[in-house]
C-alpha cells in the first residue's frame, strides 16, 4: 500500500511459492489486479511492460519445464531499441 500511495510503479512476479498447485485455484496475486502503477507478472508466459522509459520482460514460474523453456525463448526476443530493457524471471 506504501508503494502505491508514493505512485511507485511496482513488478510483482510470481515464484513457485507463489503458483498455486491445482489450475483450479485462483492466483493469490489477483488481490492486487486493482492497484495503480503495479505490474503483475503471475500466469505463467512471457509478460511486457511499458514503465516510462523502460521496457521490462517478465517471466514468472512455470510448473512444466516446456512451457518455461518457450517462453523464455519469447522473453529473449522482447526488446524495445529506444527503451532501457531489463528482463526479471524467477527460475
Amino acid at each position: 500500500m506504501k508503494i502505491q500511495k508514493a505512485g511507485i510503479p511496482f513488478v510483482l512476479i510470481a515464484g513457485n511459492h507463489d503458483t498455486p498447485r491445482l489450475s483450479l485455484t485462483t492466483h493469490p496475486f489477483e488481490i492486487f489486479q486493482e492497484f495503480e502503477n503495479m505490474y503483475l507478472a503471475y500466469e505463467p508466459r512471457a509478460h511486457e511492460f511499458e514503465i516510462g522509459d523502460f521496457h521490462i520482460s517478465a517471466l514468472p514460474h512455470a510448473h512444466e519445464q516446456s512451457v518455461f523453456e518457450a517462453e523464455f525463448k519469447k522473453a529473449q526476443l522482447s526488446k524495445i531499441d529506444n527503451k532501457i530493457n531489463i528482463f526479471v524471471g524467477h527460475f
